[in-house]
């Protein structure tokens, strides 16, 4: 019997942190960005990886054709 508690103790430990889900249900991955400390620093205080996906959210993408307005 201890040896299924443990197993069950440890399932419920693999499930505390932060959610890999985003809010629209999709998976998500760890990423590597290489930078400097200075970068790296300047990075946390503008907001981390949030405020990273939300410029990549708000970029252009090169391969999409830009939109002429009339």
């Amino acid at each position: 019997m201890t040896t299924k508690r443990k197993r069950l103790d440890e399932d419920a430990d693999r499930k505390m942190g932060r959610p890999t889900i985003n809010p629209d249900g999709e998976a998500m991955v760890p990423r590597q960005v290489r930078m400097d400390d200075a970068r790296w620093e300047k990075c946390r205080r503008l907001g981390g990886a949030g405020w990273i996906r939300d410029r990549i959210d708000e970029a252009l993408d090169p391969a999409e054709p830009l939109k002429r307005g009339k």
